[in-house]
């Protein structure tokens, strides 16, 4: 089976470079837009199995498109790959339809590693068996919704990853590397605060849901869901 091509949008000839030297040609095909403009430009002309975004890019930032490159792709890996590393740059990013941030510098390892993970994990099996409610609410595995009692709110792709997650170890403390391993498909410290982004954005889309559901954390020990009941 032909391995999809990865799109890469970046304009740094020499970071375009160190990609063509870091993946195997044999293996990755790639398919390099310097532009926003120019990655709207070949969204449609075939599927990608990971994208890679820078956020600073000639006419905009990588943030804008990513909301469209989810909408096209919606089963791929969107990694962004940036220089600045705050939460507030993550959170943007992840709400705008990132599977991934990774900061630069990072080395040729790490980042293989990191695309081999997130490739392992966006798939649509990796979305199959969901449930369809969690306590009080109602979760639609296809537009990613939950809605409850308070209302209805878009989880981003991650989100619903670790929500479902923590709803399939039911009263059972996720350790963080587990979780990293069973939604990023992480086998290794991955130096990031993606997961503590994920789970902060995720505990305040809860709270406008539900009032029984609701995330929970345990330094050093893990990560549960909580389900109360109408009664407590």
């Amino acid at each position: 089976m032909p391995v999809l091509p990865l799109l890469l949008i970046e304009d740094n000839q020499d970071v375009i470079a160190w990609f063509r030297r870091l993946l195997d040609p044999s293996d990755e095909e790639i398919c390099v837009a310097s532009s926003i403009r120019d990655a709207r430009a070949v969204l449609g002309s075939e599927p990608f199995a990971t994208i890679i975004v820078d956020l600073t890019l000639p006419d905009g930032s990588g943030v804008d498109i990513l909301p469209d490159l989810r909408a096209r792709h919606p089963d791929a890996g969107i990694l962004v790959f940036s220089a600045h590393e705050s939460d507030d740059r993550i959170v943007q990013a992840l709400e705008a339809g990132a599977d991934d941030y990774v900061v630069k510098p990072v080395s040729p390892a790490v980042l293989k590693a990191r695309l081999t993970a997130l490739r392992r994990r966006l798939t649509p099996a990796s979305r199959a068996s969901t449930p369809t409610t969690i306590g009080d609410l109602t979760c639609d595995p296809i537009a990613r919704n939950i809605t409850g009692p308070v209302g209805s709110v878009a989880l981003t792709p991650k989100e619903w990853q670790v929500l479902t997650t923590l709803a399939g170890h039911p009263d059972k403390l996720v350790p963080r590397a587990e979780l990293l391993s069973l939604v990023w498909g992480y086998d290794f410290d991955p130096h990031t605060s993606v997961l503590d982004v994920t789970l902060t954005r995720l505990r305040q889309k809860l709270v406008q849901a539900s009032l029984l559901v609701s995330v929970h954390s345990l330094r050093d020990v893990g990560i549960q869901l909580r389900v109360s009941t109408q009664t407590e």
